[in-house]
């Protein structure tokens, strides 16, 4: 095992690659000028898959209760 990988592993191991990410994040939206955390989302209908049978399932169950 190369020491790339050996620190990569370490940082993994005890979550610090989530934790380069978001600090890069947030300094990035900083510099653009945007405030550090994204306050919206956009989920895009065409993008999501759901199946028609869970759909209907949750309709039953709602006008059930």
């Amino acid at each position: 095992m190369g020491p790339v990988y050996a620190f990569f592993r370490r940082w993994r191991n005890h979550d610090l690659v989530r934790e380069f990410h978001d600090r890069l994040r947030r300094l990035v939206r900083e510099r653009g000028g945007r405030d550090s955390e994204p306050c919206a989302g956009v989920i895009d209908s065409q993008s999501v898959k759901r199946k028609r049978s869970s759909a209907l399932t949750a309709v039953a169950s709602t006008a059930a209760s």
